[in-house]
């Protein structure tokens, strides 16, 4: 046996134990644990028997956990069964594509501080996991079903994640001019949107508000985020602050290390914290080499960052996608490059 699936076997019997001795029981708001995001939220919508019309209005991004617990009842037990198959199955695909340390992917995967949450209960981002696996999957056989299935699933995550599916797809398909050019087509996305948000203000307000339904678990804003929003709405705008807005939700949490015991808001004070100074790590490692936007990795994770970066919302949880897509960078074996 692989040593990769006996860490794995170890890891869902924690999870499993984590389950039953706190996780239902935080989730359920019997005990003062967060260590999740949205997913009481969801619990709350499944109970109030919602259809699906109604969750619709509500908000589209709704529609994919929703759709998982009437699925399944549900049941605690069966979300974390369901998690952990997409857990693996996602990556197995990347392992089984790409040149890469499986046991090393999988221990950064499993000690990145947002995972216990995403395996645990029901949330998008287990599932983001599993589009990012099938993306990556088309970009290594160039199979269109890879492609198909991975879009069709991101309509069930966040239609932000089929839009950089789309665009990912396109920037490196083998007919598109500009496929090695890829700081250029970086550069030219941020410019699109630049001048695209700021003229289309009333249609992307409601960009991401699902965040919002979770009221004891938002994150604290902050006078400079505000101010970038402010940037950002103008024309050009987001050419001047995606950077600084990019490394505000991926990393900017690190900031609080002084509240890192504070218990009143444990999930941004200890886990997003937590996973802030991980994902420094993992960005240290992405561009500290000259070429490092030639690996399809940190390309794929850029080309989320630019698309997730739009939102208002100071979510840092939407980002964790490009931790994973960064970790898998860090566990490749080989340093060729894997952009042909």
């Amino acid at each position: 046996m692989k040593v990769y699936n006996v860490i794995f076997i170890f890891y869902f019997a924690f999870c499993f134990l984590f389950l039953n001795i706190w996780g239902i029981d935080a989730i359920e708001e019997r005990i003062d644990f967060d260590f999740f995001a949205d997913s009481e939220t969801y619990m709350m919508l499944f109970r109030a028997d919602l259809s699906l019309s109604e969750l619709r209005n509500l908000n589209f991004n709704l529609l994919g956990p929703l759709s998982v617990l009437k699925l399944l009842n549900g049941n605690y037990y069966l979300v974390f069964f369901l998690n952990m198959f997409v857990f693996y199955t996602a990556f197995k695909k990347i392992i089984s594509n790409y040149n890469i340390n499986g046991t090393k992917f999988l221990c950064l995967l499993i000690v990145s501080p947002l995972m216990i949450g995403s395996v645990i209960g029901i949330n998008k981002e287990i599932f983001s996991f599993l589009v990012l696996a099938l993306l990556l999957q088309y970009n290594s056989t160039r199979k269109t079903k890879y492609l198909l299935w991975g879009v069709l699933l991101s309509f069930l995550v966040r239609w932000q994640l089929c839009v950089v599916s789309i665009i990912f797809a396109l920037a490196t398909m083998s007919i598109n001019p500009f496929r090695k050019r890829r700081f250029l087509t970086l550069f030219v996305l941020i410019a699109s949107i630049s001048i695209i948000y700021p003229l289309n203000l009333s249609s992307f307000s409601y960009v991401d508000d699902v965040a919002t339904l979770g009221a004891e678990n938002a994150t604290e804003g902050s006078g400079l985020f505000s101010v970038l929003i402010q940037i950002q709405n103008q024309i050009f705008g987001y050419v001047i602050a995606f950077i600084p807005k990019a490394l505000f939700l991926f990393g900017g949490l690190i900031f609080r290390f002084n509240k890192v015991f504070d218990t009143s808001d444990l999930y941004n004070n200890l886990f997003v914290f937590s996973q802030s100074l991980f994902n420094m790590f993992l960005l240290y490692h992405a561009v500290r080499k000259k070429e490092w936007l030639r690996n399809d990795f940190i390309y794929f994770g850029f080309i989320y960052l630019v698309i997730f970066c739009i939102s208002p919302i100071f979510a840092p949880r939407y980002l964790f996608p490009v931790s994973i897509l960064f970790a898998c960078h860090l566990s490749e074996v080989s340093k060729k490059k894997n952009y042909e």
